[in-house]
């Protein structure tokens, strides 16, 4: 797989914004109150589960950089960034229109549900770290977080969907119980 190029991860995050506006409010550079709480949910929550996972993976990167001093922070920095180098190159040939290996596509979404909940744990792990002189990372480590864990299950419900073989419907070699066969 292809490493990002700096022009390429620039590109990414003006794509997906969320990471820049978390960047200007970690910078208290944009205001962390409660409707950019309401709104950063709302963007991040209107993704698919593997372009949320890129775009937590990235807003991650953030928070860690904010968190370095800690050694779970430097953990969220290592998962982020491998995340990112593992699935942006996916992502930035799929919006640009570009084939993609069947195989390699139907892994990287096989994984999705337990990258999420991976990263979310270390978010929040993170979130209970920082302490009050890192208010607004606590504050977004915690959205991201909490994100990344609701989109976990979206994404298990869709691979449930896409993976489960159909049940049976040829009930002709079924022997009923005695007491199922009263109930109808």
């Amino acid at each position: 797989m292809s490493s990002l190029k700096d022009k390429e991860l620039a590109a990414l995050h003006a794509k997906f914004i969320v990471p820049v506006i978390m960047s200007r409010m970690l910078n208290n550079l944009e205001t962390l109150d409660d409707v950019a709480e309401y709104v950063l949910h709302d963007m991040i929550g209107g993704h698919q589960p593997d372009t949320a996972l890129l775009c937590i993976a990235l807003c991650s990167q953030n928070i860690a950089a904010h968190a370095n001093h800690l050694p779970i922070g430097r953990m969220l920095k290592i998962e982020a960034d491998r995340i990112v180098e593992e699935y942006g190159p996916l992502w930035i040939r799929h919006a640009s229109g570009q084939s993609l290996d069947n195989v390699v596509v139907g892994t990287a979404l096989s994984h999705t549900p337990e990258e999420l909940e991976s990263l979310g744990d270390l978010l929040l792990a993170t979130c209970g770290e920082l302490g009050e002189d890192k208010r607004n990372a606590r504050i977004l480590a915690e959205i991201l977080g909490t994100e990344a864990h609701m989109h976990k299950e979206e994404a298990e419900s869709m691979l449930e969907e896409v993976f489960v073989p159909e049940t049976a419907t040829d009930m002709s070699n079924v022997v009923m119980f005695p007491g199922l066969r009263a109930a109808k």
